[in-house]
């Protein structure tokens, strides 16, 4: 098994998604923005959470530079399930 772990500060995380929000105003719905609305404390927590069970399966997990470019996340993410196959 294998998981990526798409990783990015929560401060630029609440960043993007705030964004995104914006530019979806009124497509949006309140259970969908209600994760954004729990604060920076709330998602530095679980940020945390996901690098201590990180840490505790490092054969498993795969930390991925979520600020890279689309294509280059592709780009690993391809390379990395190619070797996987070839195994």
């Amino acid at each position: 098994d294998r998981t990526y772990l798409f990783d990015l500060s929560p401060t630029l995380g609440l960043e993007r998604a705030k964004q995104r929000l914006k530019q979806q105003e009124g497509a949006i719905t309140v259970a969908e923005s209600r994760f954004e609305s729990l604060g920076l404390d709330f998602h530095e927590r679980v940020y945390s959470g996901y690098h201590e069970i990180m840490a505790r399966n490092p054969e498993r997990y795969v930390k991925i530079d979520a600020t890279l470019s689309i294509e280059a996340i592709q780009m690993l993410l391809q390379e990395d399930i190619l070797c996987l196959l070839s195994t």
